[in-house]
This record gives C-alpha cells, structure tokens and sequence, in this order.
C-alpha cells in the first residue's frame, strides 16, 4: 500500500476547507475553485500568488508569510551593495556628430523600390481578381525585360570571346 500513497505535501484550499491539493497544482486548482466562490471573502498575499487568506487574517500572514523573507533579503541586498559593483560599465561620451539617420547622401533602403529595379519575383496577395491579373501582367513585361537584358549582355560577352577579346568591364 506504501507505493501508492503520495509523498508530496498536501495544503487545504482557502475556498473549500474539504479539498487537499499538492503544492505543485495549488495555483491551477486556486484559478478554478475562486470562480466556483465569488463571494468568498479571501484575498491575494503580497508575496505569493497561491497564498490567499481570510481578510480579517492578512494584516497577521504578511507579517509571517515565508515569502516575505526572501523579497526582504533580496531588497536589503540590493541596497548594501556598492553601486561601482553592480554597474561596473564606465560611462562613455558620445558625440552628436556621428547621426547616420540625419545623412542625406545615404538614403535608407526601401525594398519596395528595390524589387522594382531588380529581377525580384513578387506577388500581391489581397487585391482584387482584376488588379492582381493586372499586376501579374505588368510583373511579365518587367522580368521580360530583365531577361532580354541579360540575354543581350550574355551574348555580347560571348561575340568577345569569339573575336579574341577580354571583356574590359571585369578589369576596372
């Protein structure tokens, strides 16, 4: 019979005194059985969520609440510790001058302009039948066009070759 009885520590439900919960699905078990009691006058503790007491019994629990400790400590650290230690960056100067959003020789890259210039594929997805079918149309003309360009420059590259002489634009 040992093997089938549960080690973990069991806490009664602030709701229900007749329901025991493990530790571990109190915070589940407290979400479900607040709903199942609206008018329960029980409130949340400070210092953890799945402790909620009576409200006359608060003022008592925040003063004893095991939680308590460990926030205190890890505030009271906190404020023992030498400000150099917890930020040991030094401060560096910046200057103003070096502002590359306010350069206007360099533009900042929109891709929208740059598919159009190059031989990008795209698609339009939430227009109407008749505009994508217009877009689709106007997409086949720019690739043409990309395509005979390279065409022609593929063919001028191999009339070179053909007549012994290097294409110069590789060697600037």
């Amino acid at each position: 019979m040992e093997a089938f009885q549960d080690f973990e520590a069991k806490i009664t439900c602030p709701y229900d005194k007749s329901h025991f919960i493990r530790k571990s699905k109190m915070g589940a078990h407290l979400v479900k059985c607040a709903k199942n009691f609206p008018d329960a006058e029980v409130v949340v503790c400070d210092f953890n969520v799945t402790h909620r007491i009576p409200r006359p019994e608060l003022r008592y629990h925040h003063e004893t609440c095991p939680d308590r400790r460990k926030i205190e400590n890890h505030i009271i650290q906190q404020e023992n510790e030498d400000p150099s230690l917890i930020y040991p960056v030094q401060q560096v100067n910046v200057d103003g001058e070096d502002d590359w959003d306010n350069e206007p020789e360099h533009p900042g890259y929109n891709p929208t302009a740059y598919c159009e210039e190059n031989n990008v594929l795209r698609h339009i997805d939430v227009e109407s039948a008749s505009k994508r079918r217009n877009f689709r149309a106007e997409e086949r003309q720019r690739l043409n066009q990309f395509r005979t360009a390279e065409t022609a420059k593929s063919s001028c590259s191999t009339n070179n070759v053909k007549n012994n002489q290097l294409p110069t634009e590789n060697f600037q």
